[in-house]
């Protein structure tokens, strides 16, 4: 049985959620209200002038008499600024089912704002109203969403033009910060890309205090997110006071898995590359969640180099791979410690799927560039937001239309 509290101010790091009050009009109207093209994704009329504001505000307040009315004015903290408003426009008792339908200003998107405040009544239609399940209605012709973010295997793949397209992270291997780097010090002075370090999957406990002193150095510089790929390492990524975030590896193939991890913490979650498009929207997501939509997926990870088991020497820099019965060469990369990861002998490519991916619930889709060079980086990334025609050969689809012909 559902329990009906109605609008309740909610509280989360940069945000107020509340309801609505007659003199929110003004603010309400001049940032998204008033504006045709947030109104029009929101399938919503322009409100033309103050006073219809206020009459639609006036039709809000009185709306919350019923305490099965969840309507929430998203308000800046910083700035005390209306900047959209988000509801569950359908709540169904008996199946305690809900759904999300959110709207942020032109001037206050690209900022995460939609998916902090989504995410929190999430929380609270799951813990308070005690909801099973969660729907958020997203028009696949916003695109604003979802983010573009990067991942990279080595420091000489990121670049100044690969700055300047401006991807929201950037997740860097620990063993690739080199904090004299100029290349590494624009991005991390960049106050529009995150930039996060990736941990490795395997650190044992006498890498432990070695990673330690990386990411403590990198915080000082302004680091504030962590990636991880091990639930063994959750403990040891937030005793920093870090975002963490979870990686592949966590393998995030359902709802439920999502719901662990928050409440082990966790800011994102990547979901598992062998799920279907249609299980990943139907899916409900308590924290943000991004998918790999670009590059060689890997196979496994070795303790051991393979490079030196055979020759007695590590040169996996110049070693390029493995090659099977058919002649497809499996690349193989260096990991921290001396290890190795095996990668896919083709590449993920979705440029051309974007409609799709980004109508799934997505908080972030992810490039991963691995045997790729800086100029492939520039090329590949501007396919993937419209500006080149770059399309690598023999890619693959992964698993992601498994079953649709």
């Amino acid at each position: 049985m559902l329990t009906h509290i109605g609008t309740q101010p909610i509280e989360t790091e940069r945000l107020l959620l509340r309801a609505f009050e007659p003199g929110d009009a003004p603010s309400a109207w001049a940032n998204w209200a008033s504006d045709a093209d947030v109104q029009s994704l929101y399938h919503e009329p322009v409100y033309a002038t103050l006073e219809e504001m206020q009459g639609l505000l006036a039709k809000y307040i009185a709306a919350y008499e019923n305490e099965d009315c969840y309507r929430w004015g998203i308000f800046e903290k910083e700035s005390g600024e209306c900047i959209g408003q988000t509801a569950y426009f359908l709540v169904d008792s008996k199946n305690h089912f809900g759904e999300i339908e959110y709207c942020i200003g032109q001037a206050f998107q690209r900022r995460g704002y939609c998916a902090e405040a989504v995410r929190a009544i999430m929380a609270y239609g799951f813990e308070q109203i005690h909801l099973h399940k969660i729907q958020v209605c997203h028009v696949p012709g916003n695109e604003g969403s979802p983010a573009l973010n990067i991942s990279i295997m080595r420091l000489d793949q990121l670049s100044s033009e690969i700055e300047e397209l401006c991807p929201d992270m950037v997740y860097i291997p620990v063993m690739e910060f080199d904090f004299e780097s100029h290349v590494l010090r624009g991005f991390l002075e960049n106050e529009n890309i995150s930039v996060a370090m990736a941990l490795p999957r395997v650190i044992h406990d006498n890498e432990r205090k070695r990673v330690s002193e990386i990411l403590t150095r990198a915080m000082d510089l302004g680091v504030n997110d962590v990636l991880i790929g091990n639930i063994g390492h959750v403990q040891f990524a937030r005793s920093h006071g870090v975002n963490v975030r979870g990686d592949y590896g966590f393998n995030a193939y359902n709802s439920e898995t999502l719901h662990v991890l928050r409440n082990l913490g966790l800011k994102s979650a990547t979901l598992s590359f062998e799920l279907r498009l249609v299980e990943i929207r139907d899916m409900s997501k308590p924290i943000d969640t991004e998918i790999i939509t670009y590059g060689r997926l890997p196979l496994m990870i070795t303790e051991n180099c393979i490079v030196r088991s055979s020759t007695g020497a590590c040169t996996c820099d110049s070693f390029s791979g493995l090659i099977d019965r058919q002649g497809a060469l499996y690349p193989i990369v260096p990991e921290f410690g001396c290890r190795n990861v095996v990668l896919n002998s083709k590449k993920l490519f979705m440029a051309d799927k974007r409609l799709a991916t980004s109508s799934v619930g997505l908080w972030a889709e992810r490039l991963s560039f691995t045997t790729e060079n800086a100029v492939e980086c520039v090329a590949i990334m501007k396919r993937y937001m419209g500006l080149g025609s770059f399309s690598p050969s023999g890619h693959t689809r992964g698993l992601y239309y498994r079953g649709v012909e």
